[in-house]
């Protein structure tokens, strides 16, 4: 019997209502599962915060000079604070005697509040968080200054510091050699470990400067040096060096450092009798050469380069004293006997590589 068309319907009807209610409950489904998703969130962040919380480095502190772990007296000749967190240069006011104020390694943001201090001779900030060089006007007796280890990004405020025989600003982020020339008691400079690529305005430095450093920066030639006759110590280790040049005035030179450049050949060295150690380790040396006038030489450090005929022996007779030679990690050094051949050639020799030569006790 056919259903009546009312019946159908009606079922039909029924039917939709029970779609509508599945609908429904899928639509408090995706609601709850929302609602559940925001509160795991939710959860989530606050444990976050917690841990973040929990794992949150302690606020380091810092102290002051003067404080009751920092005394400070103002009949003090002596300041000295290492590694202490000392954040600032306060309380100096009274300290009018003062000598030496020697603050490495501290959290020093600014040269500051010590322009009074006008008989001091060495201030050391080595090692603090300092970007500008200011504040020195006053202290025209100073005669060592050190702000090695800073942020410092240019050579400036030195004008009246014309009693300086001693300045390092090693490790900073300098560029450029600049405003060096009124400095005519100075006598050992140091600008290693900068961006420096041309060794540049230091002619007025000549009458006293004797030790000049200026090792790892960005140097590409050996330039402008002419002037500096009295130099006895020179170091441009780890530039980007390819040739020994521009040294033919510094007859005074007793130790030069070049190693760890891209120097391919021993020479222009004839003028440096006075030499007694040269470093050219790590290069790209092939030969012993050139080393006919260095009769003083006492160390000869070529270790690491590229040296590999034992016929090369034969111009070590022309540095008779030395006593200390590397040449590890040459092709020459891989030789059993290559040791004994030293020898035979450099008779005061004391030490070969890392072997030290014992002493004849008879």
């Amino acid at each position: 019997m056919e259903k009546k068309e009312e019946d159908v319907k009606e079922e039909k009807k029924e039917e939709i209502k029970i779609e509508e209610i599945k609908e429904e409950k899928k639509e408090e489904k995706k609601e709850e599962k929302k609602e559940e998703k925001k509160e795991e969130k939710k959860e989530e962040k606050n444990k976050e915060n917690q841990d973040q919380h929990i794992h949150e480095e302690p606020e380091i502190k810092t102290y002051e000079l003067g404080d009751e772990y920092h005394p400070i007296n103002p009949d003090d000749e002596v300041i000295e604070y290492i590694g202490e967190r000392i954040r600032a240069l306060d309380h100096l006011e009274k300290c009018t005697k003062l000598k030496k104020l020697l603050l490495r390694r501290n959290v020093i943001k600014k040269i500051e509040n010590i322009s009074h201090l006008t008989g001091l001779i060495e201030l050391e900030l080595y090692d603090n968080q300092l970007k500008k060089i200011e504040g020195l006007e006053n202290l025209v007796n100073l005669e060592v200054l050190d702000l090695s280890y800073n942020l410092i990004k240019k050579i400036e405020g030195l004008d009246t510091l014309v009693n300086l025989k001693v300045l390092f600003l090693v490790e900073n982020q300098i560029h450029k050699i600049e405003n060096c020339d009124m400095f005519p008691k100075l006598y050992d400079l140091d600008f290693g470990s900068n961006k420096i690529k041309v060794i540049e305005n230091l002619d007025k430095l000549a009458p006293n400067l004797q030790k000049l450093s200026l090792a790892k920066n960005r140097i590409r030639y050996i330039t402008n040096l002419t002037a500096l006759t009295n130099l006895t110590f020179l170091t441009l280790q780890a530039n980007k060096l390819s040739k020994i040049e521009g040294l033919d005035t510094l007859i005074n030179l007793k130790e030069l450092y070049l190693s760890q450049n891209f120097i391919e050949k021993m020479e222009n060295l004839e003028n440096l009798k006075n030499l007694e150690i040269l470093d050219l380790a790590y290069n790209r040396i092939p030969k012993i050469e050139n080393i006919e006038n260095l009769s003083k030489l006492t160390d000869l450090w070529l270790n690491h380069n590229k040296i590999a005929d034992f016929k090369d022996f034969e111009m070590l007779k022309y540095v008779p004293h030395v006593t200390t030679i590397y040449l590890w990690k040459n092709p020459i050094a891989d030789a059993p006997s290559y040791k004994q051949r030293v020898m035979e050639y450099l008779k005061e020799v004391e030490q070969i590589d890392s072997f030290v030569i014992p002493k004849n006790t008879e």
